[in-house]
């Protein structure tokens, strides 16, 4: 199976926040700080209620979890804007049994399918995993109704489902 695509903005953001919530332990510590700065902003306001610092760490905390979030959307989106990026280069794939091609402008690689992690399926995408940071994207788009059962079907035998 060849195809032949290029990744929207779009991809890269759904793709960055099926990869993001699938980072239990990490997003556990991030809940875990953020709770650790309300505390102390509620201790704090007791302790000092007409100092402006109590108030604006209580906030913070609130807001360290949706403040983080967009900060990595934003590098999402910043790298998709970086002229000298490959995120938006055409992307040919040739999509066999025994590997995996990939072929852009600036790369070229086969990749044998024992090298992959996982895959996930979205609405939208499905995400294989060199490692938890490390994926290809392929857009249910670039892909005809008998291809998508098809590549469904090779991911199933070929790489464990997240």
């Amino acid at each position: 199976m060849k195809l032949e695509y290029r990744l929207a903005l779009n991809d890269y953001l759904e793709a960055a926040q099926v990869t993001y919530n699938s980072w239990r332990f990490f997003k556990f510590g991030l809940w875990v700080v953020s709770m650790f700065i309300v505390i102390g902003g509620i201790f704090d306001v007791i302790k000092r209620p007409y100092q402006l610092y109590s108030y604006l760490s209580l906030i913070f905390g609130i807001c360290f979890i949706p403040l983080l979030q967009f900060v990595l959307r934003r590098g999402v989106i910043d790298a998709w804007k970086n002229p000298a990026n490959m995120m938006q280069e055409p992307i040919t794939m040739d999509i066999t049994e025994e590997v995996l091609s990939v072929k852009t402008s600036s790369v070229e690689a086969q990749i044998k399918w024992q090298i992959y992690t996982h895959f996930v399926e979205t609405p939208n995408l499905f995400i294989v995993y060199l490692s938890s940071q490390q994926y290809y994207i392929f857009p249910k788009r670039a892909f005809s109704s008998e291809e998508q059962l098809s590549f469904r079907e090779l991911l199933s035998r070929k790489v464990r489902k997240s």
